[in-house]
């Protein structure tokens, strides 16, 4: 079983959790009502893995409350949207005017995420993002019925480039795939990377769920003269980048560095020893002391 989400996972749906009940308070009529959430998440393709952990944070924080809120029981309607949009936003009007739910939460594509942040506004629906970590779900899209409880991209990854700039790092090429969270993230560390020394000399982009051949990014991103390649990869497709990686004879050419998800706790079993030295930032690791 994943864990590798489960942590800050269940602190944020705990604080959903708390939120469905405030904006839920019952009349006598509605005590043994149930308070319904509907949990969207992306179950099968490249982004499983970590729906799953999301998934069982889930639970954990359900547990945690005695599956209920404000003295009403918690019915959790789930639903997949595929990692798509026009997906998300018919999963979202159905969980919204069919099912009437409390509260929609979930969600980890940041293209899913843009896709229902207007429609959340719009029918004043309470929407907590435990992922999607696109800047404009809390900037552009900002309102009053979104919350998100991890964080943006913007401000992790900036972070991220600051601190491989700070360790003498003076080149890097970077690999992402060519969707809103790719973008965001790969943006963000070059702009923490530039500001503080470093100077990103490639970018270069992968087709998002379209491919499982990564060789002729990688061969271009060896080929470009970076001292590292700085990578945003999650899920399934992490674990054919650092394998692929490995595959060609890079890793002593050319260190494939990475975020928290490049290298996730949850692709261990997947990646063996290849996760041995990586190097990365991360925001924690819940299975270290």
């Amino acid at each position: 079983m994943a864990i590798s989400f489960n942590g800050y996972t269940r602190i944020g749906f705990a604080a959903a959790i708390g939120f469905a009940a405030s904006v839920s308070a019952p009349t006598y009529a509605q005590e043994k009502t149930p308070i319904k959430i509907g949990l969207m998440l992306p179950y099968k393709g490249v982004y499983a893995v970590p729906a799953e952990s999301l998934d069982r944070g889930f639970q954990i924080a359900l547990e945690e409350f005695g599956n209920k809120a404000n003295g009403r029981p918690i019915e959790v309607i789930r639903a997949d949207d595929e990692l798509t949009p026009s997906v998300g936003v018919q999963k979202f009007n159905k969980l919204v005017q069919s099912d009437k739910v409390d509260l929609v939460a979930g969600v980890i594509g940041s293209n899913v995420g843009i896709a229902v942040s207007e429609l959340a506004d719009k029918n004043k629906m309470p929407m907590v993002f435990a992922n999607a970590f696109a800047d404009e779900i809390t900037g552009k899209f900002c309102s009053p019925y979104i919350a998100r409880t991890s964080f943006s991209a913007n401000g992790f990854e900036y972070a991220s480039g600051k601190y491989w700039a700070s360790k003498g790092v003076k080149t890097a090429v970077t690999m992402g795939p060519d969707y809103s969270a790719g973008r965001a993230f790969i943006g963000g560390f070059k702009r923490g990377f530039e500001d503080n020394g470093g100077k990103v000399i490639e970018e270069i982009w992968t087709p998002f769920q379209k491919t499982k051949d990564y060789s002729a990014a990688l061969t271009q991103a060896s080929n470009s003269g970076a001292q590292i390649i700085y990578a945003f990869y999650a899920g399934a497709e992490a674990i054919q980048v650092v394998k692929q990686h490995a595959d060609f004879g890079l890793r002593t050419k050319i260190p494939l560095i990475g975020d928290h998800w490049v290298y996730d706790e949850a692709l261990w079993p997947a990646l063996g020893d290849l996760a041995l030295n990586a190097q990365h930032v991360a925001t924690h690791y819940p299975g270290i002391p």
